[in-house]
């Protein structure tokens, strides 16, 4: 059996047809492999980064209601404590128009005095904080009832600013009301929708 030279390059050349196809196929599935790789790992840390912002946000919409919820009850409190000082101050001036015959006599600087003017500098500080304006201008308006109480020379003046007061009052403490009631909706639909 004698071959030729063209048999012998014949057979070589296809002896090496089998090894290059595998070497091929082996290297198209490797690149595949490191793209599909590649592209899994890019959505992925898109995924995750778009997670972390969700949650991020998520966790900054807490911080806020968390942060508006404990302003609106400081702030229930503190308007309470000022609608509280200005009647005893109111009180005091009624006992000291009995007894001089004048309005705004009462002895100022005391303790009620002290507490009107913390509860007014709280009134205001919690009032800045708020993200609510119809609130804030209720607030306001409340505060400007209550100076006319406190500096008021006249008593029935002092009685009509008092009422007005009052008023203001009772629409602080609704308003107060539904935007609490209003946070607690909005956290109670977080958990359950």
């Amino acid at each position: 059996m004698f071959y030729s030279m063209a048999d012998a390059t014949a057979a070589s050349a296809t002896g090496w047809l089998p090894v290059f196809t595998l070497l091929l196929g082996a290297g198209i599935t490797l690149v595949a492999t490191v793209i599909t790789s590649l592209l899994q790992h890019r959505l992925t840390s898109q995924r995750e980064r778009e997670t972390r912002r969700e949650l991020r946000r998520d966790q900054l919409a807490e911080r806020r209601a968390d942060f508006q919820r404990e302003t609106l009850i400081q702030l229930q409190e503190a308007t309470t404590d000022l609608s509280r000082a200005v009647g005893w101050a109111s009180g005091q001036d009624e006992t000291a128009f009995e007894q001089t015959g004048q309005w705004g006599k009462r002895e100022h600087h005391t303790d009620v005095d002290v507490q009107a003017n913390v509860a007014m500098g709280r009134t205001l500080m919690f009032m800045v904080r708020l993200r609510d304006r119809p609130l804030r201008d209720l607030v306001e308006e409340f505060r400007i009832q209550v100076i006319q109480v406190l500096g008021s020379t006249d008593k029935q003046h002092s009685h009509r600013s008092f009422a007005n007061m009052q008023d203001e009052y009772e629409k602080v403490q609704r308003r107060l009301g539904e935007l609490l009631r209003t946070l607690d909706d909005e956290e109670s639909s977080t958990f359950t929708g």
